[in-house]
């Protein structure tokens, strides 16, 4: 298979299984919202949040370094390496993963008295605790077979699994007549056997490979992951700080309205992290065999694509955002309808200007990207302090949005720099006139969707005008539509 063929190929298996796992995602967390209202649906989000981030330390950045470490050796054909950066990576998180668990069990009560002021979180976060050593599992196992261009299967392991099997199993745990702690209870149990699945897999790979020995590098492996993991886990304050502050400067329910209206924003990034993942490992291989110019092109490719899938959905939330959050979460989280809209333009900002972070990780720049994130938490932090206790939501969605801006465009500047890539402003501004021209028009001339059948095809009408558009218009032909198959 050709090099353009595979990424073509790789890229369309995680776009299949990052729309199976966010539309999983998705309807697990409308399911929460609408079976148990805003008050719940806060405090599983105020749990995931903290667990996200024990797992992000028990990571210490270690999938990023298999993937980089993993792809080079690999386009050298150094299994000894590969197979020695996969066992250095488990040696250090099985512990810390196990630590992390004990931490959050016996720290649960003191989190939700003191932080959160809440005691119902303690069942809650106690469930979850047991989650954190499987999720560090599936997402090493995952990055293992991401690093070989194995998309399909890291797809399935990191994504399709983790996220569309729980909300098909709470489905069943609701029609049931169980709660919140059962459907976490059964989330716990499939994570686990996501992981066995994810450590079969793995060694079947390593077991094909037949190495004859195993070459580790703590130390090398160390110095690329932990700026990472330092990185990663200011990432994460920088995704839940504004999270964090609703839920201290108001109430759990206001944390279920916010989090509505974050998810759906960051739901268009869906397809950046299609084309971010498939392109992260093909960065490597390239640079490892010095062939730039290939390494702009696919660049330039990869955000051609990304703003042509997201500009509609975004013009279409934005200028329809009321509409989506009551015909998606229900009555109580219209009023998230302002920090929706600030969140997609951040969120859109941010995609177009494609997998920069990426490429600065290839290139060795992590102590960079962790300066950036260190300025972006500091600003996002600050603002959500100043701006939530007087405009409420919508403080903590321009806080965010800053944040979001200060962790991305400085890694493009950079990118720029460094690699010489650059936009295809011209093209790209043809698809955001065409996306809000139809978005404008159907605001106009249609009226607003009632129910959620109506909306449905609200939406199906939107993306077969907006298609055809981009047909006649020559930005997209039929043939590029048939090599997204990957069959």
């Amino acid at each position: 298979m050709s090099d353009v063929r595979r990424l073509v190929r790789n890229a369309s298996f995680l776009f299949v299984g990052s729309a199976i796992a966010d539309a999983g995602a998705f309807g697990f967390r409308l399911l929460v919202a609408n079976e148990f209202g805003a008050s719940e649906f806060g405090l599983y989000s105020v749990s995931l949040m903290t667990v996200s981030v024990l797992t992000s330390i028990a990571l210490l950045g270690l999938p990023d370094g298999v993937i980089s470490f993993g792809s080079r050796f690999r386009s050298k054909g150094q299994s000894d390496k590969v197979v020695g950066v996969l066992v250095a990576s488990f040696v250090i998180i099985i512990p810390l993963s196990t630590l992390s668990s004990v931490f959050l069990w016996m720290g649960a009560p003191d989190l939700a008295s003191i932080i959160f002021q809440n005691s119902d979180l303690v069942p809650i976060l106690r469930k979850f605790t047991y989650s954190i050593p499987a999720k560090s599992i599936a997402s090493l196992t995952g990055a293992f077979c991401l690093s070989y261009e194995r998309a399909g299967l890291s797809s399935i392991i990191r994504q399709v699994f983790p996220k569309a099997g729980p909300f098909i199993a709470a489905v069943f745990v609701v029609l049931s007549g169980g709660g919140l702690v059962a459907i976490i209870e059964v989330y716990v149990i499939l994570l686990w056997v996501i992981a066995i699945g994810g450590l079969v897999v793995t060694y079947s790979i390593v077991k094909k490979e037949g190495f004859n020995r195993i070459s580790t590098n703590f130390r090398s492996l160390l110095k690329f992951s932990t700026p990472l993991f330092i990185s990663g886990f200011i990432g994460f304050f920088l995704n839940w700080t504004d999270t964090l502050l609703v839920g201290y400067f108001m109430t759990s329910s206001d944390v279920g309205v916010y989090q509505a209206a974050f998810l759906l924003a960051t739901s268009i990034a869906i397809f950046q992290r299609v084309i971010s993942d498939s392109l992260y490992p093909n960065f490597g291989s390239l640079l490892a065999n010095d062939e730039e110019a290939m390494l702009r092109e696919r660049y330039r490719s990869g955000v051609e694509w990304v703003v042509v899938l997201t500009a509609a959905p975004c013009l279409f939330l934005i200028l329809f955002s009321r509409t989506s959050l009551l015909m998606l979460f229900g009555t109580d989280f219209g009023s998230g309808w302002c920090a929706l809209i600030i969140l997609l333009l951040a969120q859109f900002a941010a995609v177009s200007i494609g997998p920069a972070t990426n490429l600065l990780k290839i290139m060795g720049f992590s102590r960079y990207i962790l300066g950036s994130y260190i300025v972006a938490v500091f600003a996002n932090t600050i603002l959500n302090v100043f701006l939530i206790p007087r405009y409420g939501l919508l403080g903590a969605g321009i806080a965010t949005s800053v944040g979001i801006l200060f962790s991305n465009i400085p890694h493009f500047v950079l990118a720029k720099h460094k690699a010489g890539i650059t936009l295809p402003y011209m093209k790209l501004g043809s698809v955001v006139f065409i996306a809000a021209t139809v978005s404008i028009s159907m605001r106009i001339l249609l009226d607003k969707p009632e129910t959620i059948l109506s909306f449905i095809l609200f939406i199906s009408v939107f993306s077969m005008i907006y298609t055809a558009l981009l047909i006649m218009s020559g930005i997209v032909n039929v043939s590029d539509l048939a090599r997204l198959s990957p069959v």
